[in-house]
């Protein structure tokens, strides 16, 4: 089992937990492994869950932040978890038959799996919508323990994170509404636990995963509150909420985590992670692109800034480096009597540039070079961007934070030497970690002069990159280990321990956290003091060799430079083109097949089809007289004329056999069951059924007009197949995705998928027609039915695509089995039909 504490500081879990407030996580870290854990280097923000999940880093999986500079252009894009490359641990442990439960981790996808996921009900990030597999899971869990206000679509872009925009009518929110998201966040708690408890109850799984994402929001949203350094902390705001907000919403959520502990077992390995934590928002992004616009126009236009700022400069230059910072600072006081808030210039378009910010969230800033062969109209030449880099390091760490006197930038990493590059990367070429112990809002430094732009957003915390991991289970050795451990590192370690080794993952397992590990490691001890004078004196005599080398002994060859340029441009367009164009070709895919099921609807209306083949349709009811009856008309409203319709009443309870009595048609037959189920009351029809080809249609739907015309002509086409399939029209596509109403229909006509169809049912039962055969429906199926049928039907050959209507499907029918019967149900039913599938 893995728990998550999104975004909680483990700083503050540790504290709570020392104090009693959190009794779990003490109880943890007394009995259990502790590992500190680091996200990876200036991407963390957004880039951390699927780093986790796909166990690779950053610049394999690169899904770095909600929106970048797409790699080799100066074209901003929106991002989403689609980006992400690389597959996620659980469907590796899925495909090798786990059974897996992955609820509300962060920039995942819902796929099917040989168990449960749901996303996006109750976590932080949103992307696409709450989704769930099964896809009726997500409202079924709504249903029985309520909305989660982390499933409310907020308006605007839906990357950013629900919590942004409830309770919020303002630009920031007042005090009643800071009361209403900590009442939010506290009733969120309690339905992700009863969420989270019902399916670990369900058991039998070999990996739960289950992510908590009020410490994410309560951080981002109410850390002013719990902060007394912060400068919007409310004293009196925090005692009507409990004291401190986040200290309460960690002290419910160690609650969380001490119930989920009760269900298991001796032999149950559990982790807890805190993958990044949280600390005050107080970051240089929001005047980054400013800063850097100021830089370069001071290369321009060395005499612009202003006298006192060229003197500052000139002084500046007789002061040691190492010592440079700390001078210029100590110059803060007369800086503040000096300098005003004046709004700078809006920086140039990108390709004017020699650098520009990239985007990267907030925490850490982002520098990309316009770089010659790889930008458009790249300004720096490839030789001079190490220097260049380290030109803008030193002239970063130069800032100084009028309003304080201290520093503005902490520190200053190249990306070439934490990050594996490609032309068509999207990450920067410098990351800018901002010093973040006090609000930036007015810099100045020799090189910019003075840059004013007040922080505007309504976040109140943000993100560090220290996480921590604790474990406990069988042969796990208590206590903490040394060293530090990554984000990669997790997801490896989580999937070896459902002994399940990821291939070809940048992340390793951590062994001493693995079940069985046996005895903790010992402390790493440091090198004796000979063998670190020893080591500094090999660096420095290496250094020195790399001194004497030549300067044309280390200069490329311009012609191999400017081919290997004009290359790599050619890599990135032709990579960017087939982006574009993987999403393109499935789009116009889709479109030539609904243009085709147009066209074949047109000419069906018209087409003469001799009265030959007699088709049974089959059609189960219980129940439903009110939508009986259109279903019935739909089938006698048929162009071809040459059928029959086989009802089968599976013993209901109201007007259904009065009403089937009544039916003057002989074309119509009726058959009375006693409850066995849909798929016994299917079974009932097609032992009785005369007619060389069979369809079918449920009591909820209609038959187009002209589908049965478009099967006959199908076998008569192709007679050597078996079966065939065709679209079908749902009335509301974002009521059968997502469970709310998007008013849009939707065609569903996928192409044939051998191995897809495996995998999962793709083809709904009243679209499927097929020749007259001993094929039969599993009597002991409710759900899955239909998709085990089509696996009899096409075990030898595929059936034929017929691009024609055949039903129109209805979402907004109560008592549909998709909402009534219990998740562990449908897996049960998913696991026996792949059963018999490994069978054969």
């Amino acid at each position: 089992m893995v728990l998550a504490l999104d975004a909680a500081d483990p700083g503050l879990v540790r504290e709570l937990a020392s104090s009693g407030q959190m009794p779990a996580i003490a109880g943890l870290l007394r009995d259990g492994a502790a590992l500190d854990t680091r996200a990876p280097a200036g991407v963390f923000v957004s880039a951390n869950w699927p780093t986790l999940f796909t166990a690779t880093a950053p610049d394999r999986h690169r899904y770095l932040c909600w929106e970048e500079i797409a790699g080799g252009t100066y074209e901003h894009r929106l991002t989403d978890p689609k980006w992400v490359t690389g597959t996620p641990f659980w469907e590796r442990l899925s495909d090798a038959g786990c059974r897996v439960a992955v609820l509300d981790v962060p920039h995942s996808i819902v796929r099917p799996v040989n168990g449960v996921m749901l996303a996006e009900w109750g976590c932080h990030d949103r992307h696409f919508g709450t989704a769930s597999w099964p896809s009726e899971l997500a409202q079924q869990l709504t249903a029985r323990h309520g909305a989660h206000f982390g499933s409310t679509e907020p308006p605007g872009f839906d990357q950013f994170a629900p919590c942004d925009y409830v309770h919020r009518a303002g630009h920031v929110r007042t005090a009643t509404e800071n009361e209403e998201l900590f009442r939010a966040l506290c009733d969120g708690i309690d339905r992700k636990r009863a969420a989270s408890l019902e399916l670990l109850d369900a058991g039998g799984w070999d990996l739960f995963l289950s992510v908590l994402g009020e410490s994410h929001c309560a951080g981002h949203q109410l850390w002013h509150l719990h902060d007394p350094g912060h400068r919007h902390h409310d004293p009196a705001l925090a005692a009507r909420l409990h004291g401190d907000p986040v200290r309460e919403v960690y002290r419910r959520l160690d609650g969380v985590v001490a119930a989920h502990l009760e269900r298991l077992g001796p032999e149950d390995t559990v982790y807890v992670a805190m993958p990044h934590g949280m600390t005050a928002h107080n970051d240089g992004t929001h005047l980054f692109d400013y800063l850097l616009a100021r830089l370069e126009w001071g290369l321009d236009e060395p005499g612009g800034l202003g006298g006192f700022t060229r003197a500052a400069g000139e002084a500046a230059r007789l002061v040691p480096r190492p010592l440079r910072g700390a001078a210029l600072r100590s110059a803060a006081p007369l800086l503040r009597a000096r300098t005003g808030n004046a709004p700078p210039a809006d920086p140039p378009p990108r390709a004017e540039r020699r650098w520009f910010a990239t985007p990267n969230n907030t925490v850490v800033g982002a520098v990309r070079l316009n770089l010659a062969g790889r930008e458009p109209n790249g300004r720096i030449h490839p030789d001079d961007r190490r220097e260049v880099l380290d030109w803008l390091a030193e002239r970063l760490t130069e800032l100084v934070n009028v309003d304080t006197g201290g520093r503005v930038v902490r520190a200053c990493t190249i990306v070439d030497d934490v990050y594996r590059r490609t032309p068509d990367d999207a990450l920067g070429d410098l990351f800018v970690e901002w010093e973040r112990s006090a609000p930036i809002e007015r810099v100045w430094s020799p090189a910019v002069g003075t840059v004013a732009v007040p922080y505007g957003h309504w976040r109140q915390g943000d993100h560090v990159r220290e996480g921590l991991l604790l474990a406990r289970g069988p042969g796990i050795a208590p206590g903490p280990r040394p060293g530090t451990y990554r984000t990669e590192d997790l997801g490896a370690t989580f999937s070896a321990a459902a002994g399940v080794e990821l291939p070809d993952a940048d992340g390793r397992p951590i062994a001493s956290v693995l079940p069985g590990a046996g005895p903790a490691p010992a402390a790493t001890r440091r090198a004796p003091r000979a063998a670190r004078v020893r080591a500094r004196l090999a660096g420095r005599l290496a250094r020195a060799a790399r001194r004497r080398v030549p300067p044309w002994a280390r200069r490329p060859d311009p012609g191999i430079d400017g081919v290997r340029a004009d290359l790599a441009v050619a890599t990135a367009r032709a990579r960017n083109a087939q982006s574009d164009l993987a999403v393109t070709v499935p789009r116009i895919d889709r479109l030539d097949r609904l243009a085709a099921v147009g066209t074949t609807m047109a000419w069906l209306a018209h087409a003469d089809v001799p009265s030959g083949a007699l088709v049974s349709v089959v059609l189960p009811t219980r129940d439903r007289r009110a939508l009986l009856e259109a279903a019935i008309a739909s089938v006698q409203e048929q162009s071809y004329p040459h059928w029959e319709l086989l009802v089968v009443d599976d013993g209901s309870a109201d007007d259904t056999p009065a009403f089937l009595q009544r039916l003057d048609d002989p074309r119509i037959r009726t058959f009375r069951a006693e409850g066995g189920g849909v798929c016994a009351a299917r079974n009932v029809a097609l032992d009785a059924a005369r007619g060389e080809l069979v369809a079918y249609l449920d009591d909820d739907n209609r038959m187009d007009p002209h589908w049965l015309k478009a099967v006959v002509l199908t076998f008569a086409g192709f007679p050597d197949a078996r079966a065939c399939y065709g679209a079908r029209v749902i009335d509301d596509e974002g009521r059968l995705f997502h469970g709310t109403t998007a008013g849009t229909a939707w065609v569903h006509f996928d192409p044939w998928d051998a191995e897809a169809v495996r995998a999962d049912n793709r083809v709904d039962m009243n679209a499927i027609a097929h020749r007259r055969s001993d094929a039969r429906f599993d009597a002991d199926l409710a759900y899955y039915g239909d998709w085990d049928l089509l696996l009899q039907l096409t075990a030898g050959d595929p059936p034929v695509e017929v691009p024609a209507v055949a039903a129109y499907y209805r979402t907004d029918v109560p008592g549909r089995m998709s909402s009534t019967l219990a998740p562990e149900e449908i897996d049960r039913e998913y696991r026996r039909v792949r059963e018999k599938l490994s069978v054969e």
